[in-house]
């Protein structure tokens, strides 16, 4: 949601046409003077009171209903900005391809990492490079430094095992260490 709540009511306020709301109360109070009316509170005091009445009952259900619209669209679209998990390793000229999930997080020629979910624990296992997004939204990953003490997690991977697969999640950034380390052996 972008919306400041100011915000929504304003725009609100002039989806409803408030101000043409506003101007047609106040033209009927004054048509309405002229025709005096036995009452305790004179007739045209009431409906300007009505109309700005009207006129808040109004913004608010516009504002409701737009905020409502906005949290459908955050639920419908929450997806697109999770953290991904692989879903297939493949082989290729390059070596082994790990293919993950869409996500808005990640674009090519990004660096990125890959952790392997022990419990509630996440276990730093590689740093990767994406090659390419696919068309239909598959991330393909290259494996640019493999950390030795995880090479049976990485084995596991690259032979498809399901339980590792669906554990190891891709976060689109590296550490400042890995990047220094990165930047000394590509120079």
């Amino acid at each position: 949601m972008n919306n400041t709540f100011w915000k929504t009511l304003w725009n609100s306020f002039q989806d409803v046409n408030g101000g043409v709301l506003s101007f047609l109360g106040i033209l009927i109070s004054v048509i309405v003077s002229r025709f005096p009316a036995k009452t305790q509170i004179p007739l045209d005091i009431n409906i300007i009171i009505g109309t700005f009445v009207l006129l808040i009952l109004v913004t608010l259900t516009r504002a409701l209903i737009t905020t409502l619209e906005e949290l459908e669209t955050l639920a419908r679209d929450s997806h697109i900005y999770k953290i991904p998990r692989i879903k297939v390793v493949k082989p290729s000229s390059f070596g082994k391809i790990y293919l993950a999930e869409y996500s808005r997080l990640i674009s090519k020629d990004t660096f990125v990492s890959l952790y392997y979910l022990d419990g509630d624990y996440e276990v730093f296992v590689a740093i990767g490079w994406v090659q390419n997004v696919q068309d239909n939204g598959l991330i393909q990953i290259l494996l640019l430094h493999k950390q030795e003490e995880h090479s049976l997690t990485l084995n596991r991977l690259e032979n498809n095992d399901l339980a590792y697969l669906e554990n190891t999640l891709v976060k689109p950034s590296i550490s400042r260490n890995w990047i220094e380390i990165l930047l000394r052996n590509f120079q």
